[in-house]
């Protein structure tokens, strides 16, 4: 599982998460994780099994990206699980002004 935190800007991304108290969002699983960049919805060089952090900029791009892509999101059941669980993701870290930070386990 690859695990979404949320995070500030100017919080220094932990090595891990042993005595950090960061709010989980969600997970996505390594086939659904594929599915966004074949979608391109994730960048190519973000790989599942490596930590990797995203600015609220950064964030808030790739969570217009798929409104922009899916218009129809949460309007109807017929969205691809993947993009619905991402776009879930991205949106509670932007409704908080906040980036994302991933960890692989």
């Amino acid at each position: 599982m690859l695990d979404f935190y949320k995070i500030s800007d100017d919080t220094p991304k932990p090595d891990s998460l042993k005595g950090i108290k960061l709010a989980k969002v969600n997970s996505l699983e390594f086939d659904d994780f594929e599915d966004l960049k074949i979608r391109k919805l994730i960048p190519s060089r973000f790989d599942y099994y490596s930590d990797f952090r995203w600015s609220s900029r950064f964030t808030l791009d790739l969570y217009n990206l798929i409104l922009e892509s899916h218009p129809k999101l949460n309007k109807s059941n017929s969205e691809i699980n993947s993009v619905n669980a991402f776009y879930h993701i991205l949106q509670e870290a932007v409704k908080d002004n906040l980036g994302l930070v991933a960890y692989s386990d």
